[in-house]
Parts: structure tokens; sequence; C-alpha cells
């Protein structure tokens, strides 16, 4: 065997083992990050600070959502976490289209509502902006998942 070829083996066999890990290490990143943000502060209502869970909470009970859709969305919200560890786990399970359709399905879950919460005549906290970036990370990776090579390694 020339040692070229030897050497595109080795090279081939690299890129094959970086990106197996790359894609769920930066679907873990992104996914990590938007859950991060859900436990932060997101808005300050008088004295308190509040994270998602607490504002959509109060969102709920007060009844600010006007149609079925929106209260769904509101009450939906606590699925953010599993949609986001199932992500993760079919990653490492080297799931990359079920992985990549979860991902983006919280990334844009969680991006659009961190996103409407930002545009709110508010004082917006640390969480809104970190579930924003996190949620761009996961769903560029969700859409790497998504558009990978059947066979990965």
């Amino acid at each position: 065997m020339p040692i070229g070829a030897r050497a595109g083996a080795v090279g081939d066999e690299y890129v094959r083992a970086v990106t197996r890990h790359a894609r769920p290490l930066s679907i873990s990143i992104g996914a990590a990050t938007v859950l991060l943000g859900t436990f932060l502060p997101w808005v300050r209502l008088g004295a308190r600070s509040r994270s998602s869970y607490l504002l959509l909470g109060l969102v709920d009970r007060l009844e600010f959502t006007s149609g079925s859709i929106e209260s769904a969305g509101v009450r939906a919200w606590p699925i953010v976490p599993l949609l986001l560890v199932a992500s993760v786990y079919a990653a490492w399970l080297h799931r990359p289209r079920l992985s990549g359709a979860i991902g983006l399905v919280a990334a844009v879950y969680a991006g659009g509502l961190a996103i409407a919460v930002h545009r709110a005549p508010t004082r917006v906290l640390a969480g809104v902006d970190v579930v924003i970036v996190g949620g761009g990370v996961l769903a560029l990776a969700s859409l790497a998942q998504l558009t990978s090579p059947r066979t990965v390694g």
C-alpha cells in the first residue's frame, strides 16, 4: 500500500472519529445552555426576579394567554427539559435524525418564546439571552444532525 493511501485512510478515520463525537457534543452544549437559561432569571417583576418557569406559571394563572394555542404553549413549557435530554440522549446513541428532530423542536420552542419575552416591554434579564444563544447553537447542531449522512463512523 502506498504511503499516501495509508495516510488518507488514517485521515479519513480521524475525521470520522471527530465527526462522531463533535455532533453529539454540539447538541449537548446547545441543550445545556438552553436548560441553564430556563432556570436563570428572565424578568424582574417588582422586587423579584423570575425564571421562565415562574414567569410562565404566573402568565398561566393570570390567564394572559388569549387563545388555546398560546395557552397550550405556556402549559407545555415544563416539557422543554425533557426534549433537551431526549435530544442529547439520542445524539450520543448516534441517532442523528431523531436527535436533530427533537433538538430542532426544542430550539424553536425555547428560542421563540425567549425572543417573544425579549420583545416584551419589561426589563429582561440574562436568562432570556442565554436561551436565545443556546437555542441558536442547538438549532444549528440539530440541522447538522438532520443533514448528516446515514452512517457516521
